[in-house]
């Protein structure tokens, strides 16, 4: 009986000379679109670094169109960032908003909250400016609850002001009540004079709505 050919050992080959480890056509596909992707956000860090942020932001969805895994970096939350602020300013709250909401995500997924609280307070903004008190209010406590869990008092006192504010505007004036407090007790205990004269002017206003009109007179005077 003739003898049977013997595949040499270590040579990864099988019998028909193929090569065992080739790598799979769609692997090798995966690692040329993971490539492209990778130059196209050092092209949006570019692009961010030389203050030209909506080209930066068209690179950034290209690379992840093209790898949807691919990790931001601070750069591609930075152009975000700018141009849903320049939107704010702008009046442009329905775009503001989105771009503030893309900041929201990707802020998250490099576990960033300050610009996450920031992101979060920007849309309450862009909402209360746009009409939408319920969505603002949902943003402002969202914001509150990162505030919270952190040691920076003046964005606690922003969120709480704000979210004053937004339940002011909704005729909510208990509620309103209980936020320009919370303000006014972390103003003190930051030693500003100025805005705690502010708070208690705003309190004074809470107040009337609720007519205790000793209250509002007592803090009117304490912002003299």
């Amino acid at each position: 009986m003739p003898k049977l050919q013997e595949t040499p050992h270590g040579t990864g080959n099988n019998v028909d000379g193929t090569d065992q480890k080739k790598t799979p056509p769609f692997a090798n596909e995966k690692q040329r679109k993971d490539s492209k992707a990778k130059a196209y956000q050092q092209l949006g860090n570019a692009a961010a670094e030389n203050n030209e942020y909506e080209k930066a932001v068209g690179y950034y969805q290209k690379a992840h169109e093209m790898s949807p895994d691919l990790k931001p970096n601070e750069s591609e939350v930075t152009a975000y960032q700018t141009l849903g602020h320049s939107h704010l300013q702008a009046g442009q709250y329905e775009e503001s908003i989105k771009y503030y909401s893309d900041v929201v995500k990707l802020a998250t997924q490099i576990e960033d909250k300050k610009r996450k609280l920031d992101a979060f307070l920007k849309l309450g903004s862009a909402f209360t400016n746009h009409g939408d008190l319920m969505s603002s209010r949902k943003y402002y406590l969202k914001a509150l609850t990162i505030a919270q869990t952190s040691a920076d008092k003046l964005l606690q006192k922003e969120a709480h002001t704000n979210l004053g504010d937004v339940y002011y505007k909704s005729s909510m004036f208990d509620a309103a009540l209980k936020s320009y407090l919370k303000a006014q007790e972390i103003s003190n205990d930051l030693g500003e004079s100025q805005e705690n004269a502010n708070v208690c002017v705003v309190l004074g206003h809470t107040f009337r709505q609720l007519k205790q009109h000793e209250k509002a007179i007592e803090y009117y005077k304490k912002a003299l």
